[in-house]
């Protein structure tokens, strides 16, 4: 997502740079080459922030949505998240740019741990229905509970899945 303007002059904006600078002269004009830089760089850095804080708000959903799905313990994200969002205004992208990379790895790891949990739950009720009904014990209740569970985690609602599991 970074481009070379939050590191400094893009090679090619340099370029560019010259030849406004090569054709200002050569009409006579005079130039403000720092100005021209600091116009550029400006509207880099301005597409740079908000393509930041399009991710910002990407996170901010993911981890409401992982809360929903029973991941009650979401502070340690949601401070990232928070670190992130002060790095974006005061122009830290690359620290922003990083922080955003962990909180998108975190995520995927806790879905993933969500995921595996849910799955080791579905297998559990599974095999409980299972011999229940081998040894003669009414199920209906049991067996419309696991099919809620087998559901919700075909749909990825891991919490629910845990919850109907259970």
């Amino acid at each position: 997502i970074l481009t070379n303007a939050t590191r400094g002059l893009d090679p090619a904006v340099a370029r560019q740079l010259l030849r406004d600078v090569d054709d200002a002269i050569s009409l006579g004009h005079q130039v403000d080459v720092q100005a021209l830089i600091d116009t550029r760089m400006a509207s880099a850095d301005a597409e740079v922030e908000g393509k930041l804080n399009e991710r910002v708000l990407q996170e901010r959903d993911d981890i409401v949505g992982l809360r929903q799905a029973g991941q009650l313990d979401t502070v340690a994200l949601e401070g990232k998240l928070a670190d992130s969002a002060i790095a974006i205004q005061e122009h830290r992208f690359l620290q922003a740019d990083a922080l955003l990379d962990g909180i998108e790895h975190d995520i995927h790891a806790t879905r993933e741990m969500l995921r595996s949990a849910a799955a080791e739950v579905l297998g559990e009720a599974r095999g409980v229905v299972a011999r229940g009904k081998a040894d003669g014990i009414a199920v209906d209740a049991a067996l419309r509970m696991l099919h809620d569970a087998e559901t919700s985690y075909s749909e990825a609602r891991y919490g629910d899945t845990i919850y109907a599991g259970k």
